[in-house]
């Protein structure tokens, strides 16, 4: 059996659902406003280095390999294991796997620390 369509309904207020109490006390209630909160002065915020005079040598090289590397992926957030392989790129290495020769892997990390 099929049941008749329902009417459509009017919008019903927000105080529709309150009891009569409730919305004579909402009525009458005095709005309290709060302080806003203290903004930081723009002065105390040093600014962002935006040119590339503001970066080192070595920030500015690093920015760069990213952004070749980007460019010839083809991917714009690069993961984690591709910023390694970008560092590696450039020669970069653990300090300790520099001064002992020796490179770790997890599993000698895991065994060392066993």
């Amino acid at each position: 059996m099929r049941s008749a369509p329902l009417a459509p309904t009017k919008p019903r207020s927000p105080k529709a659902n309150l009891t009569d109490r409730e919305n004579s006390a909402a009525s009458s209630a005095t709005h309290v406003v709060e302080a806003a909160p203290k903004k930081v002065a723009a002065s105390s915020i040093p600014p962002a280095p935006t040119s590339a005079e503001a970066f080192s040598c070595e920030e500015a090289e690093f920015m760069d390999a990213m952004q070749a590397y980007k460019k010839s992926s083809g991917r714009m957030f690069p993961t984690w294991s591709e910023v390694l392989e970008v560092l590696r790129d450039l020669g970069y290495q653990k300090a300790a796997s520099v001064a002992s020769g020796v490179t770790q892997t997890a599993e000698t990390r895991a065994t060392v620390s066993a």
